[in-house]
């Protein structure tokens, strides 16, 4: 029975093969990316509606302008050795803690930005792969291993797509499992938020709904249409863990539908698409297979 259970969690969720050079360039993309979207001002020196580790841990030290300079470079010291690969298994839980500490203040301020969380899903379940493959062997603590590698791409797939899971029951449970079928609704959404913030500081910018907002309203099958196949794109990018061919095209479809987010509804996501190429499309993996240097390396 154990050997049956191994067998079918090996074929749900296979585990590539990762070479030195994906590895690494993964690393370098990722470390790029948050470096990239790292905050350059401190944040509040508050967290009056405390989120997460806030309500057990007091952050504000955080938004001090000295101490928040010092954090920062030692967030950015962290990002070179985690893209050197050196001691991932301790580099990487360090990593993650300290960037989700940054910005559980930025989020205790009482509103929300999400665009920065798929980030923090990426270093949290690269961090679990680093530390639940530990060997006693030499190989994990200085140098990732090709196992090692090949964890560390399916704990981000995978941590990515359970976000996305999260957002489909979250879309089914709000709305009474009735979102499939009255997803058409949110053009009425976004014509009320535009009412709101034109009256609020009477900008011209919302007097009037945009060209995509008037499609959507005049098109609502359409409308229902794209949305439903964002549903079922963030619902069924699970499945594609593991697997190089069915991560691409995922990856693919699910950077098409922030893009047409962005389209209609003016809502950014470039956080999630980077991430997307990296892990999904897998673009350290295509650079890695143009330079010749696919190697067949067996997990250890």
């Amino acid at each position: 029975m154990k050997k049956l259970l191994h067998l079918f969690w090996t074929h749900l969720f296979p585990l590539p093969i990762v070479s030195g050079l994906e590895g690494a360039l993964a690393r370098v993309f990722t470390a790029g990316v948050v470096y990239h979207f790292l905050p350059i001002l401190p944040p509040p020196t508050v967290q009056p509606v405390p989120v997460g580790m806030a309500h057990f841990i007091d952050l504000t030290w955080l938004g001090q302008a000295s101490n928040f300079e010092i954090y920062r470079q030692a967030l950015i010291a962290l990002l070179v050795v985690y893209a050197s690969g050196l001691a991932l298994p301790v580099v990487l839980p360090v990593l993650a803690v300290a960037y989700i500490a940054l910005y559980t203040l930025i989020n205790s301020q009482g509103f929300t930005n999400h665009s920065h969380h798929i980030l923090a899903v990426v270093l949290f379940s690269q961090a679990l792969a680093a530390l639940f493959y530990l060997r006693p062997k030499a190989g994990s603590w200085l140098k990732p291993s090709s196992g090692l590698q090949a964890w560390m791409l399916v704990a981000a797939q995978a941590g990515m797509a359970s976000a996305y899971l999260i957002s489909v029951f979250s879309k089914l449970w709000n709305s009474g499992f009735t979102w499939l079928f009255r997803s058409h609704y949110i053009a009425l959404d976004m014509v009320k938020t535009m009412r709101q913030n034109y009256f609020s500081a009477l900008d011209l910018r919302y007097a009037t709904e945009p060209p995509n907002v008037v499609w959507m309203l005049e098109h609502p099958f359409w409308t229902a249409a794209l949305f439903d196949l964002g549903f079922l794109v963030e619902a069924l990018i699970v499945l594609s863990v593991g697997s190089r061919k069915l991560a691409f095209l995922f990856g693919v479809g699910t950077i098409c539908m922030h893009r047409s987010i962005n389209y209609f509804m003016g809502l950014e996501f470039h956080q999630n698409e980077t991430m997307l190429a990296v892990f999904f499309v897998n673009v350290p993996f295509l650079i890695a297979c143009l330079l010749g240097q696919r190697r067949q390396l067996s997990p250890g």
